[in-house]
């Protein structure tokens, strides 16, 4: 299991994602952004990222915001997640945050 809680600044939530995915986990990771303030919510079930959400956006959307965020505080447990509002897969998350974030 990765660490329950940590520093973006340490891992990255690609790393926690993929740790989480491989080994089939279901888990909320809990993310709180340093400045500005901001909160969100990645839920994972069976290794496969299914619900994300911040104040402001739900879904993909919210999981690339939150993987946008570099100064921020994660805390990782176990849960059964009951929301779904993402189809897309983990490779297909993944990809697209990188592209996301590596666009000027």
């Amino acid at each position: 299991m990765p660490p329950e809680s940590g520093r973006l600044e340490e891992r990255g939530i690609v790393e926690l994602v993929q740790y989480l995915s491989l080994a089939q986990k279901s888990a909320r990771l809990d993310v709180a952004k340093d400045a500005p303030v901001s909160t969100g919510v990645i839920l994972v079930a069976a290794g496969r990222v299914v619900h994300a959400a911040t104040s402001k956006l739900r879904g993909s959307e919210a999981f690339y915001e939150i993987g946008s965020w570099t100064q921020a505080s994660f805390a990782v447990s176990p849960d059964i997640p009951d929301d779904r509002t993402i189809d897309e897969s983990n490779d297909f998350l993944i990809l697209e945050l990188l592209r996301r974030i590596d666009l000027p």
